[in-house]
């Protein structure tokens, strides 16, 4: 899975097991960060939670910052981490999750971190007290896909599987503000919404009529390529993922009512370098395009088990036990009558 984001300047994109960090301003060194080296699990945790299968550290969900000092990403390993950049990238804190994380969000307070999970419930991470466990804040029937919280940290928005998104107050979660009932996934910058579609990107607009606010489609971007993922920098350029190791990322900007696509000197040389680390990073998360929608949400699917052949094996080999216990409890049975039996002849003769 491959994810895109801005943490202030610098351009994140997760990969597989590693989460690349570009400065697009500074001539500073890329960050690498590689979950198959990170801190691995207690063997006490992992006893004491019940669970035992491993994970192959793939990045399932990043996260940063509203003032882009922060960052958060978890793995299928149940991993948590949380990295500063203040002025160089240090991890702060690796904690272990009960479940795997399908998204992070921050509070704008950054003193929270929201994680949701595949059984459909968010929690609350404290971000400055490592070892304080996490809260409970609200939950869904179904898995939770995305979440994210209001500017004023007011309301949680959080969208499930059944195709819906609740508006919950952030101070009591159980109190539900609105709901909104079949909904496209969205990606909201100022006015503007994105919605990936099949080799293009359909921009639509918010706009007020006298029935309230309601979206229009203005623009269609074609692609070469299938976007993996979008995100915006603070300049409010459009940054495109593509499913393409050799041009994993165009860039767009808002050019007279519409986005075209932009190419400048700085931008040239901040490509370069990105492309260069994209390669191998990108590259080794492609998937063939017949294959491209099975392979990216897989990780979204909740594993089945076949609980019942497993049950008739255990029947089975409890039977099997059962029936030999019987056939020595019937021999013993048998060679003791025969020698009481003889016993007795021998007293009988004896006399």
């Amino acid at each position: 899975m491959a994810a895109v984001q801005f943490c202030g300047e610098w351009f994140i994109c997760s990969c597989d097991k590693r989460l690349l960090a570009v400065h697009c301003g500074q001539d500073s060194a890329p960050f690498q960060f590689d979950c198959g080296a990170a801190e691995k699990r207690p063997k006490k945790a992992e006893a004491d939670s019940g669970e035992h299968e491993g994970g192959s550290d793939q990045i399932l969900a990043i996260a940063a910052s509203g003032s882009g000092t922060l960052l958060a990403l978890s793995d299928d390993s149940k991993r948590l981490v949380l990295l500063r950049r203040d002025p160089t990238w240090t991890v702060l804190s690796v904690r272990w999750l009960a479940r795997r994380c399908t998204a992070l969000a921050f509070t704008w307070a950054e003193d929270s971190l929201l994680v949701a999970d595949k059984s459909g419930d968010v929690y609350s991470v404290s971000v400055k007290e490592p070892a304080r466990e996490p809260e409970l804040q609200l939950g869904h029937l179904s898995m939770v896909l995305d979440l994210t919280v209001s500017v004023d940290d007011r309301f949680i928005v959080t969208c499930d599987r059944d195709e819906k998104i609740r508006v919950s107050w952030s101070k009591s979660p159980y109190n539900i503000q609105s709901f909104c009932l079949g909904w496209v996934i969205l990606l909201k910058h100022k006015y503007e919404f994105v919605c990936l579609r099949v080799k293009q990107i359909q921009l639509l607009s918010l706009e007020q009529t006298e029935g309230g606010t309601v979206l229009r489609p203005y623009n269609l971007l074609p692609l070469k390529h299938y976007p993996l993922d979008v995100t915006f920098d603070p300049q409010g350029r459009l940054w495109v993922l593509l499913n393409c190791a050799e041009q994993p990322v165009e860039v767009y900007a808002r050019m007279h009512g519409t986005y075209e696509q932009v190419c400048t000197v700085w931008l040239i040389i901040v490509m370069f370098e990105l492309e260069l680390q994209l390669f191998l990073c990108v590259g080794s998360s492609l998937v063939p395009e017949g294959q491209r929608s099975s392979s990216r949400l897989e990780h979204l699917y909740v594993e089945t088990y076949d609980n019942v052949s497993e049950y008739m094996k255990k029947k089975q080999q409890r039977l099997e036990q059962q029936s030999q216990k019987r056939s020595q409890d019937q021999s013993w049975d048998h060679k003791r009558s025969k020698k009481s039996k003889t016993e007795s002849k021998t007293e009988t003769n004896g006399s």
